[in-house]
């Protein structure tokens, strides 16, 4: 079992151990289960729209971190694989690295778009629960329209354009 501990940098002092996240049965092999739903890390770089289209040939979409719970869930399952969403060595980055450029290769694609000035689950609409990096969205080139996770350290949400490749989260019903 491997435990990363994560330093919260807007609580001082106090460390936060990343819960394992195990392969369970019923979902098929590579996938996860939590709370009903099935999920996996894709580790191969895509647009949004590619994974997408992947994940539909898997019979599910892009992950929606679309609570608290679910969201700390896909933070903890990108986080206790080493190579998930390139997030090797964060551990290390995290804890020698001042500055922040060297993280920016750390993300996945989850399945958040903006539609009509309006960010939206692909399948349970309007976002009611936001984890988004400080500053965050900022749509900084205007055309960042898709949500990945995993901005600097914190793990935390970023637009950015959908035509960057990622790796990527997707989910299924569990069956």
């Amino acid at each position: 079992m491997i435990i990363f501990w994560i330093i919260d940098r807007s609580q001082t002092g106090i460390n936060i151990p990343v819960q394992p996240v195990q392969p369970t049965t019923g979902c098929g092999s590579g996938w996860v289960e939590y709370s009903g739903m099935c999920y996996i890390i894709i580790k191969q770089r895509m647009t949004w729209n590619s994974a997408l289209s992947h994940c539909h040939s898997l019979s599910g979409t892009l992950a929606e971190g679309y609570s608290h719970s679910v969201n700390d869930f896909l933070r903890n399952m990108m986080l206790s694989d080493h190579s998930a969403c390139e997030v090797a060595n964060f551990v290390y980055y995290f804890i020698v690295c001042s500055s922040a450029t060297q993280l920016y290769s750390k993300y996945c694609w989850l399945g958040g778009q903006k539609s009509g000035g309006h960010w939206r689950w692909l399948t349970s609409g309007s976002f009611h629960y936001t984890d988004w990096n400080t500053h965050e969205p900022d749509n900084k080139y205007g055309n960042e329209n898709c949500l990945e996770m995993g901005y600097h350290v914190d793990n935390h949400w970023n637009d950015q354009s959908c035509s960057d490749t990622r790796n990527f989260i997707c989910q299924k019903r569990k069956p």
